[in-house]
């Protein structure tokens, strides 16, 4: 019997004590051991991949190989119209690069409608906005350039939800003249003559 263990026996029950063999005891023991080892090297292995990002480094380590740069707000190609709608309405301000959920709100239908609409436009930016001093909206300027080529149905849908909501929207392919930009807002006629300048303008 020297190859056996006791159990520990329950003091408050008359129950026999069964005797295991010492090296099954051993043998449950170790594999215990490895299921705990296993199951360790796995959730370190885990937490290694979370901790990568898509180029490989590790988040927060300052090793990953993508890293944030600063850039401008308007391209080289944007500035010139900046300035010149400022030039164009000193009296009023002039915003770039705002989103259409800061233009419009989704309202009138019930509450999953609006979410959907609401979802439809908020991802669309307008390349500036002229406000009044109070910030409610004049217009929206779009300076379109070949990247927009082939895009006139869905530049339409982006003019048609502004309209919905009261807001007049001006295209154009480059800076026009400062009189004729403080025209463009007079009247539909003034607005076309911007067009029909640019299109003279243009090689």
């Amino acid at each position: 019997m020297g190859d056996t263990l006791p159990l520990e026996c329950h003091p408050a029950k008359l129950i026999a004590c069964k005797r295991l063999p010492a090296g099954g005891v051993m043998g449950s023991l170790l594999f215990v051991v490895l299921l705990i080892v296993v199951v360790g090297v796995g959730v370190t292995v885990l937490k290694g991949k979370v901790g990568k990002d898509e180029g490989g480094g590790t988040i927060g380590s300052g090793i990953s190989p993508s890293n944030l740069q600063a850039k401008a707000v308007l391209t080289e190609r944007e500035q010139p119209m900046y300035w010149r709608l400022v030039e164009a309405f000193p009296e009023h301000v002039v915003l770039s690069q705002v989103s259409f959920s800061q233009l419009v709100s989704a309202k009138g239908g019930n509450r999953s409608q609006n979410l959907q609409l609401f979802r439809r436009i908020s991802q669309k930016t307008a390349d500036f906005v002229l406000c009044r001093k109070d910030f409610s909206v004049i217009a929206v300027i779009e300076l379109d350039d070949s990247s927009h080529k082939g895009k006139e149905t869905k530049d339409a849908e982006r003019d048609g939800f502004l309209k919905q909501a009261g807001i007049k929207t001006l295209r154009v392919k480059q800076p026009p003249p400062v009189e004729l930009l403080r025209q463009a807002f007079a009247s539909k006629a003034s607005a076309e003559q911007v067009v029909k300048h640019e299109a003279k303008a243009s090689p």
